[in-house]
């Protein structure tokens, strides 16, 4: 954590301080301001530290935690206001009216305004906040938005998740798709030729075959793409990859209608998000690479744009690199690859796709996996508070929405204990994402 990060790190200085400056009305006022601004992170710092304990509570089932004694002395902490400091002498803003003079007592002084008295609550609940986190289940009831499938776009593998929030919260279906193998069915059902006598299948004939699968499995009642929504993941660093994104993304969008969330937001089934805002959700899982002064530094590629590092920069195809890495890192303590299969329903998967899921390259899965909890973090979060609370707000349907504030990873502890996630995995996915904030949870089994 960076050393000017203020919600959990003071900063500490071995210098002995400056000599003071006699103080002026503008240096005064700055000092008010920073310690006013000061005090506001640290009620926030407190509050987000409370929520994320409360956030392991999931599913009306008893506590999962026991907080470390002491591990924030200030939770039990009472704090005294003290009274604010009337300044007598120097008015900060130079208005006549705030300053009082002492120098004519003669003069009366003007009455002090009266005191508004705090309307008593009438009832002893707490009051309602647009940003509390009603739970992913609740959240789905409520916009009816049960299920969405997640797709991580390739021209060969080609990963997709597909997850219930509603009734319950679980894993319906995994595939690892392989789109030549796709092409060869197709030219079995259907009677006809896609490729020449000892070549490979094009981008176009992946193209086909892959429209036709999404297209029987959205009809489909069991389908893996009969979902409430679908969200796939861009892919703009290579031009065969972006082609197979938007394939996805046109035939979802052209065979369903648009969800009415209510009178004036009609939101297109299948939406595309970025692999960067996913992996910003939860930024403590997965880190920016340092950079390595050491490391010799690569001259820029010059390729045609839309065909592989579309600008050349080295430093953010590794960065990609690093983030498959993390994802099959902490993917695996949330669900082992080897126990997809006992998750996820019998009947969805074939004996093909059994293998294929115990036996592939798993960061297509485990990017699916994250794709899934960010949607409930983010989509499922805003679109049930533009109903819940904003139900006459017009917002761009199709843009990705913005990051809901005191992010407490709600969603990823509700998911591990309904797949059932072991309590030690759960523990090490805990001290993850508390590094640096000086906190700790103990992880406690039921």
């Amino acid at each position: 954590m960076s050393a000017n990060h203020t919600d959990f790190v003071a900063a500490n200085s071995s210098q002995p301080p400056p000599p003071e400056k006699p103080a002026d009305a503008h240096q005064k006022r700055r000092r008010r301001v920073s310690q006013a601004l000061q005090k506001r992170r640290s009620v926030v710092a407190e509050r987000t530290m409370a929520d994320i304990r409360s956030s392991f509570v999931v599913m009306e089932r008893p506590s999962l935690l026991s907080v470390t004694p002491d591990s924030n002395p200030y939770l039990n902490k009472k704090v005294e206001q003290k009274p604010p400091l009337i300044n007598l002498t120097e008015d900060d803003d130079n208005d006549s009216s705030s300053t009082i003079d002492l120098t004519r007592p003669d003069k009366p002084l003007a009455p002090p305004p009266p005191v508004q008295k705090k309307r008593k609550k009438e009832s002893s609940e707490p009051r309602v906040s647009v940003n509390d986190w009603p739970g992913l289940t609740e959240m789905a009831k409520n916009t009816g938005i049960h299920s969405v499938t997640c797709v991580d776009p390739g021209t060969r593998n080609f990963g997709l998740l597909r997850m219930e929030f509603y009734p319950t919260i679980r894993i319906t279906h995994v595939r690892v798709l392989d789109l030549d193998l796709l092409a060869v069915y197709y030219q079995e059902k259907y009677n006809v030729k896609l490729k020449s006598e000892g070549a490979k299948f094009t981008i176009d004939a992946h193209l086909v075959v892959l429209q036709d699968y999404i297209e029987c499995e959205i009809k489909k009642d069991n389908g893996c793409f009969n979902s409430s929504m679908v969200l796939v993941e861009e892919q703009s660093f290579d031009r065969n990859m972006a082609r197979v994104e938007e394939c996805v993304h046109a035939t979802v969008n052209s065979l369903t209608n648009p969800l009415r969330l209510n009178a004036d937001n009609r939101i297109p089934r299948c939406q595309v998000s970025s692999a960067k805002s996913i992996k910003s959700c939860y930024r403590p899982l997965f880190p920016d690479l340092a950079d390595d002064e050491e490391r010799p530094k690569k001259k820029p590629r010059k390729q045609p744009f839309g065909m592989g590092d579309v600008r050349g920069n080295s430093a953010a195809e590794e960065q990609r690199l690093f983030n498959k890495k993390n994802a099959i890192k902490h993917g695996r303590l949330i669900l082992e690859q080897r126990l997809f299969k006992d998750v996820v329903p019998a009947a969805n998967l074939t004996a093909e796709d059994r293998e294929r899921v115990r036996t592939a390259k798993c960061d297509d899965l485990y990017d699916c996996l994250f794709m899934a909890l960010y949607f409930g973090s983010c989509y499922l979060f805003h679109y049930n508070k533009m109903k819940t609370f904003s139900n006459d707000e017009k917002f761009v349907v199709t843009a990705a929405p913005p990051q809901r504030p005191h992010n407490c990873y709600e969603e990823l502890f509700e998911v591990c204990a309904a797949i059932g996630t072991p309590a030690h995995f759960m523990q090490s996915l805990v001290n993850k994402l508390l590094k640096g904030t000086g906190e700790t949870i103990e992880i406690s089994k039921l």
